[in-house]
Parts: structure tokens; C-alpha cells; sequence
């Protein structure tokens, strides 16, 4: 099996997203700690439940997101002379599509179907937001298309 890689794509969008959402979640937690920390200290009094509450949604929605943007992290388009591997959106495994087993290609906006001899694969490549990247991975469909048919 010759395994001569042809070209490769990578996003950094979601480790970018991933650390702000961290960052921000970190800084959110120690304003909490401090608040309880130098705020009034009264636990059983309603108005200290009603001042934490609106500290506490932010972080759940942070840590909830964090989580999310972990699982996207990690995407790449990788051709090789045989075979294309790729792992895209909140896949958490690696993917192949043998080249000789590809009958057809249809190229959309952010979408490319490549259709086997076994089913379909959508690959979707909305997290590569530089435009080179998508004119390159679009151009690299574009000739395996054309080797086709």
C-alpha cells in the first residue's frame, strides 16, 4: 500500500475557541471566589442566593461549552495516493475513504459528498474558515472528480 501523503489540511477554529471558552470560564470562577470571599458572607439570606445565581449560569454555560469544542478538536482532510483519511466536526475517531472505492464527488458550499462502493460521506468543512484552505481542499475533490468520471 503505497502511503505517500499527497497533501493535508488542518483548523486550529475549535483549540482557538476551546482556550477562550477556558480562559473566560477561569476568570468568571475566580470573580465567584472573590465575591464569596470579601461579599457578605450571610449563606441563609435570600439575597445572597439571587446575587450567586446569575454568577453561577455563566460558569455552567462555559464548562458546558469547553466540553463541546473539545470534542471538535483535532479536524484534518488528509490525501494520500490510496486513500483519504479525515476527521471532521465532533467525530472522535480517524475516517478513510479508499480512492478506488470512490464513484462519485458532489461539491457543495460547505459540504462535499463523496459517494463508495460501501455508502456516503459527508464531509463537512465549515470549522476551515480560510478561504485558501477551503479553495485548496475544494480544488483537491475538484481533480479526484475529474480522475473519476
Amino acid at each position: 500500500m503505497d502511503t505517500q501523503l499527497v497533501d493535508r489540511v488542518e483548523t486550529r477554529r475549535a483549540e482557538k475557541m476551546s482556550k477562550l471558552f477556558l480562559y473566560i470560564g477561569i476568570a468568571l470562577i475566580s470573580i465567584l471566589v472573590l465575591k464569596l470571599y470579601f461579599g457578605q458572607n450571610n449563606f441563609d439570606s435570600r439575597r445572597f442566593w439571587l446575587d450567586l445565581l446569575p454568577m453561577l449560569l455563566p460558569i455552567y454555560l462555559m464548562i458546558v461549552g469547553y466540553k463541546g469544542l473539545k470534542k471538535r478538536i483535532g479536524q484534518f482532510i488528509e490525501w494520500q495516493k490510496s486513500q483519504i483519511f479525515y476527521r471532521l466536526g465532533e467525530d472522535s475517531f480517524e475516517q478513510s475513504i479508499p480512492v478506488n472505492s470512490i464513484t462519485g464527488i458532489n461539491i457543495e458550499l460547505e459540504n462535499i459528498k463523496v459517494m463508495t462502493t460501501e455508502g456516503e460521506h459527508n464531509l463537512i468543512i465549515s470549522d476551515f474558515t480560510n478561504y485558501e484552505t477551503i479553495k485548496r481542499i475544494k480544488s483537491n475533490f475538484e481533480a479526484m472528480k475529474l480522475n473519476i468520471g
